[in-house]
């Protein structure tokens, strides 16, 4: 990986300019995401550089996909990545909170890699980007499940990824709202780990929950056979 941005097979994405730079979770997010069919509108919130954006534009060749980031310079360049990428045409980014955002259209599709540390601690931190891209003060997780049921298509769903001591307290919140859990991977870095990280999905209506395992990297500290097969469309 180069300084400024990180090369997949079919597209760049430039991170110099954005706080929280291209990692895992992202990563992981985009590709794990099941492959739903009709998808024509997809929502990004907090979009950071769009890396998650461009995987779904790959992944979802029929859609359009808005991107949601607070940051201006990672907004930027966001735009920037969009319009380098095969797919500018698809992808559109909006300098602003959710809770400033509005939309004439539901989306079938919302995900997130959302801010999930409480604030109490942010203020040890001297990036204030990266303080505002990792801590909930810019948008809680109640403000992320409200918003996203406004902008969500009766048939849609949100899918977040979170760290296990999130994931809860999260999905305890969503079913107050309504939602139902339809979706869950619980992620391990290595065989013998514990659960680090959850992806989660939710809908408004009752769906057969899909729940599994993912390990990342084997006993060895090589990328599992499952992170090799489901980032294989992506990596290099």
């Amino acid at each position: 990986m180069a300084s400024d941005y990180f090369d997949f097979k079919q597209f760049r994405v430039y991170h110099n300019q954005c706080a929280m730079k291209v990692g895992t979770d992202s990563v992981l997010l985009g590709a794990i995401i099941p492959q739903i069919e009709e998808v024509s509108t997809i929502l990004d919130i907090g979009a950071g550089s769009g890396i998650l954006a461009l995987m779904l534009a790959q992944r979802f060749s029929n859609a359009s996909i808005d991107a949601i980031e607070i940051d201006f310079a990672a907004a930027t360049q966001a735009h920037y990545n969009f319009e380098q990428s095969s797919w500018g045409n698809r992808l559109k980014v909006y300098h602003k909170g959710l809770q400033a955002f509005s939309a004439t259209k539901k989306y079938q599709l919302i995900v997130s890699n959302p801010p999930y540390f409480v604030l109490e601690d942010a203020y040890q931190m001297e990036d204030s980007s990266r303080r505002d891209a990792r801590y909930t003060h810019t948008l809680t997780h109640h403000e992320l499940l409200r918003n996203s049921m406004n902008l969500m298509d009766e048939k849609g769903t949100l899918f977040v990824i979170l760290p296990s001591s999130n994931a809860a307290s999260f999905i305890h919140l969503a079913q107050g709202f309504g939602l139902n859990q339809t979706f869950e991977v619980a992620i391990k870095m290595k065989p013998n780990a514990l659960v680090s990280r959850y992806i989660l999905g939710f809908s408004l209506t009752p769906k057969m929950m899909e729940q599994s395992e993912f390990v990342v990297y084997d006993a060895l500290g090589k990328r599992s056979k499952a992170y090799a097969l489901v980032t294989s469309d992506f990596y290099l």
